[in-house]
C-alpha cells in the first residue's frame, strides 16, 4: 500500500480528511499504481486548445 510522507498526511489532515479516509485514499492510490500518476501533465497549448473548444461549443459533455 502507498504510504504518504509526513507532509502529505499533514496536508490531507489540514484540509479536513480523517485518518480512515487518508488510509482509504492510500489504498486506492496503490490500486491504481504509479502508471496513472506518472503521466506527464498536458502542456499549456493543449489546455488552451481544449478551452477554445469548450468556449466555441465544439466540445461539450452532451452525447449526440
Amino acid at each position: 500500500m502507498y504510504i504518504p510522507d509526513y507532509h502529505e498526511r499533514e496536508r490531507l489532515r489540514n484540509i479536513g480528511f480523517s485518518a480512515p479516509t487518508i488510509r482509504r485514499l492510500c489504498a486506492l492510490r496503490s490500486q491504481y499504481g504509479k502508471s496513472e500518476m506518472d503521466l506527464p501533465a498536458l502542456d499549456q497549448h493543449h489546455l488552451e486548445f481544449a478551452r477554445w473548444l469548450v468556449v466555441h461549443r465544439k466540445l461539450t459533455e452532451e452525447i449526440n
